[in-house]
């Protein structure tokens, strides 16, 4: 079973990812926090806060994916200059770490350290 339905997602708040594509993104997202919480949330004790996490991270990823594939939000400006006009733009690299460091800003919102626990002290 999933970690969250569309019917929780949109109950949420969330409305990022639409109907038709959110199986893949919830997907993506639960694997994600599967590999950093090491399968420590299963469907009996996960909490809202983790679902609250897990719909941040579907709409972080599906937004990176947007945004590389020139979906509605286009490029990202990273510079612009306004006397001679000057633009320049994030590399996917950029934007990739960008999505990473929001992943893992999350993970650290909404999972305990204990769920979030490598066992390095």
């Amino acid at each position: 079973m999933a970690y969250i339905t569309y019917e929780q997602y949109t109950g949420l708040g969330y409305s990022a990812v639409p109907q038709a594509s959110f199986k893949r993104w919830a997907l993506m997202a639960e694997q994600t926090v599967r590999r950093h919480t090491f399968d420590r949330i299963t469907d009996d004790n996960i909490t809202e806060a983790n679902r609250c996490g897990v719909c941040e991270i579907m709409d972080a990823l599906y937004g990176q994916h947007q945004t590389v594939s020139g979906g509605e939000s286009g490029q990202p400006v990273n510079s612009f200059s306004n006397q001679h006009y000057s633009e320049s733009y994030a590399s996917p690299e950029e934007m990739q770490k960008a999505a990473d460091r929001t992943v893992a800003q999350t993970l650290g919102i909404f999972f305990t350290p204990e769920q979030l626990y490598r066992g390095i002290e």
